[in-house]
């Protein structure tokens, strides 16, 4: 799999233990003309080629659409920021003018075995238990794998944030790696293919339609919302607010969100009411209509909402932790100078899994194949090799 781990890098200083392998890339996982260099070596672009300036030696200027690096040693390759296994390779962002510096994107390609332990270590705490991990990478792996077929045209499979799924990279604990390894090459599918097993960190209560919140997502019966019981009750979010945020800075924040997403509501100049026009099957908000005090609507679904009241940029602060929407499952009041938010479920978009659930469901002793039967009915596990 491809990992976007760093992007818009003016320059990229990598280093190993002992020396750097660079050269072109061929395919996804091989290195034609590769090179010794001794690392530290800070990589930069120029005039449509990559400068390679090594600890020890002279310059060097490769003009290469891609450039791979491996560790000769074997060892992860060290970024600002991160650790990470197997291959890093490195695109140029734009078309490069003479005399101009291009950004660099830096992608990890890893077997997708090598990526999940660094998945886990990110998603879940280490003091949770080993079932709870392994339910966590037959869904980590099966969202990963899912994703293969949708980014075939870009030079990238999935993003390490939260985008995607969190990854840490290299140097993951025991539990994380156990998990894995427990699980190798188990999935979920539905009607002959992987699904998309989408997951967070407590979904209330109630969960959310797949179809509902990700653009272009089918909708399947495993990842549609349902009634999952008091299963995630010990997170801090299962239940959360009252929340108050000041009118005038959320309409500021949704129009800002509207401005980067170019979204109608980047017209928005205040907030005279907000309303929940949508419900999912189980009851669960799935579209709002924020309306201005001149009576005109802008529509969001229910991601698009929390994410345009809790959008930092354009200017604006970050939002305080305290105040800020943990999901959409929220009753909205708008009333004087503020917008307050009042029985808030969940945290997170709650497709899939619930990540405190499925510690609950561990501690009370189901097993990894019980806890993803029980939060994608219908799902057949399989294994992809």
């Amino acid at each position: 799999v491809r990992i976007r781990v760093a992007t818009a890098q003016q320059a990229v200083r990598v280093e190993t233990a002992g020396a750097l392998v660079i050269g072109a890339p061929y395919g996804d996982d091989h290195l034609m003309h590769g090179r010794e260099f001794a690392a530290p070596a800070t990589i930069s672009h120029r005039d449509g080629a990559f400068v390679i300036q090594p600890a020890r030696g002279q310059a060097v200027s490769w003009a290469l659409a891609t450039l791979r690096i491996e560790s000769a040693s074997g060892q992860p390759l060290r970024i600002a920021g991160g650790s990470y296994p197997s291959a890093l390779v490195l695109h140029p962002m734009t078309a490069n003018a003479a005399g101009r510096q291009t950004p660099i994107e830096v992608i990890n390609h890893v077997p997708i075995e090598s990526y999940l332990p660094g998945v886990l270590h990110k998603e879940m705490y280490q003091s949770w238990h080993p079932e709870a991990f392994r339910a966590q990478a037959i869904v980590a792996r099966s969202y990963a794998l899912a994703q293969l077929e949708r980014t075939r045209r870009r030079h990238y499979d999935l993003e390490s944030t939260q985008a995607s799924q969190a990854y840490a990279g290299a140097g993951a604990h025991d539990k994380a790696t156990s998990g894995v390894r427990a699980t190798r090459g188990a999935v979920l599918s539905y009607e002959g293919k992987i699904l998309p097993a989408y997951y967070s960190s407590c979904v209330g209560g109630i969960g959310q339609d797949a179809s509902e919140v990700f653009p272009n997502q089918p909708d399947l019966p495993p990842l549609r919302g349902r009634e999952v019981g008091g299963w995630g009750s010990s997170s801090p979010y299962y239940r959360w607010g009252p929340i108050a945020r000041p009118r005038a800075d959320l309409a500021a924040r949704m129009a800002a969100w509207g401005r980067n997403r170019t979204h109608p509501i980047r017209l928005l100049r205040s907030i005279g009411d907000i309303r929940v026009v949508a419900r999912n099957a189980v009851g669960r908000p799935t579209g709002f209509a924020v309306i201005d005090s001149g009576g005109q609507a802008y529509s969001l679904g229910a991601e698009e909402f929390r994410f345009a009241c809790n959008f930092t940029g354009d200017g604006l602060p970050p939002v305080a932790d305290k105040a800020l929407l943990r999901s959409s499952f929220v009753t909205v009041t708008v009333a004087g100078n503020e917008v307050r938010f009042t029985e808030g479920r969940g945290y997170g978009h709650g497709v899939g899994l619930c990540q405190y659930g499925a510690q609950e469901m561990a501690l009370r002793g189901y097993a990894a194949e019980a806890i993803v039967a029980f939060y994608y009915p219908g799902a057949a596990q399989a294994t992809a090799y």
